[in-house]
């Protein structure tokens, strides 16, 4: 292989399709799962795509330590609305 070549030829093959959707978001971070939830919410069939296991990106590393902050000791019940509650 040439590596001053920049692009890699490959032949043209079927590839077949898993779903189809409206929308695409690509990232489950903080403003994908934004945009997938707005998206849907005014009626697109959405798909999200995640490389790891978990939403939230680095925000939430799981969701443990966004969860943390969404609790009220004080009142004991959890403290937001929107979008944050609706990822828990």
């Amino acid at each position: 292989m040439n590596p001053t070549n920049t692009t890699i030829e490959q032949p043209a093959r079927g590839v077949k399709v898993a779903s189809q959707a409206d929308v695409v978001v690509v990232g489950g971070g903080p403003a994908g799962v934004s945009a997938a939830l707005a998206a849907a919410r005014n009626g697109a069939k959405v798909t999200l795509l995640e490389r790891y296991n978990h939403l939230g990106g680095l925000a939430s590393g799981g969701m443990v330590l966004v969860l943390d902050d969404m609790w009220d000791n004080h009142l004991n019940e959890i403290s937001v609305r929107g979008t944050c509650m609706t990822m828990i």
